[in-house]
């Protein structure tokens, strides 16, 4: 569930408590999608993507580094 969707889904759930006289200590929220393969697939896809993105991201900080204290060592 996207968060700027929780506070409609919320709302609802407020409705519903002042419209049946119901009482929802703790509601559980879902959505609710086609082809939940598909959907789970392409958020693990994304994770992935994130994942090497971190990974190259922090390789080439290394080298920045490395680069760095290697120059500082030099020059003594």
């Amino acid at each position: 569930m996207q968060d700027e969707d929780r506070a409609f889904y919320r709302l609802a759930v407020q409705q519903a408590q002042s419209a049946y006289a119901i009482k929802a200590i703790h509601p559980l929220f879902f959505y609710w999608v086609s082809d939940p393969a598909l959907d789970n697939d392409s958020m693990k896809k994304e994770g992935y993507k994130f994942y090497m993105l971190g990974m190259v991201g922090y390789f080439c900080f290394q080298i920045v580094l490395v680069f760095a204290a290697s120059q500082a060592l030099k020059s003594r």
